[in-house]
């Protein structure tokens, strides 16, 4: 029952045009990510972005050159 009530509601905010999920990174900071993270190996930022690690690694291999 729980579940067809959060799927309902999933459905109407869909509906109503929300965006639904987690907000993107801002360009901005993306592009200041991928200056940091340039050198291989690198999981450190020189400067704080506010942001975890995970949204780090998601920009990092978003865009990684394919082999």
């Amino acid at each position: 029952m729980i579940q067809e009530r959060v799927r309902a509601g999933l459905a109407r905010a869909k509906g109503e045009g929300k965006r639904l999920g987690r907000p993107p990174i801002p360009a901005k900071l993306e592009d200041a990510i991928r200056a940091a993270l340039a050198e291989p190996g690198r999981r450190t930022l020189p400067v704080p972005t506010q942001s975890d690690i995970s949204a780090v690694e998601k920009s990092r291999h978003s865009h990684a050159p394919t082999c």
